[in-house]
């Protein structure tokens, strides 16, 4: 299950190829299956899950890009780094500045308020590059 979050500047499309992708949108439910799209406009509360057995297997787009592809590697790196705590956040909380931060403009969760989250984090993240530790790696670069 991805928890729910929203995109404050892009719209998210779901494609679904095969097995049903379970969403929430804005607390409505919906269920899409081989064929269907769901279309999440900017800033709307969404999460996504699969709750089955099976598979799911879809094309994901942001629109604009942003910097989509960086905060998906950044999340997938440090979580292959094993520096992310069950439920996928940074163990380490200027980890957690530095990266959600600097990447408040392609996804934001929902779980803490959005106004906590704008006094509890840029402090984090200035403390973050005071002691080296960057938003984002290289080694992470899925070109690489």
């Amino acid at each position: 299950m991805i928890p729910e979050h929203i995109h404050p500047r892009q719209e998210e499309r779901f494609t679904i190829l095969a097995g049903q992708a379970h969403f929430t949108l804005n607390g409505e439910k919906h269920v899409a299956g081989p064929g269907q799209t769901i279309v999440v406009p900017a800033g709307v509360p969404h999460s996504v899950a699969n709750p089955g057995p099976a598979q799911i297997e879809g094309i994901v787009e942001r629109r604009p890009a942003l910097q989509a592809k960086e905060f998906h590697e950044a999340v997938a790196g440090l979580v292959g780094d094993g520096k992310t705590t069950p439920v996928g956040a940074p163990k380490n909380p200027l980890q957690l500045g530095a990266t959600f931060w600097h990447f408040r403009h392609e996804s934001r969760v929902t779980s803490t308020p959005i106004w906590v989250q704008n006094l509890m984090l840029p402090p984090l993240w200035a403390l973050a590059k005071v002691f080296g530790v960057r938003p984002y790696y290289h080694h992470w670069d899925s070109r690489i």
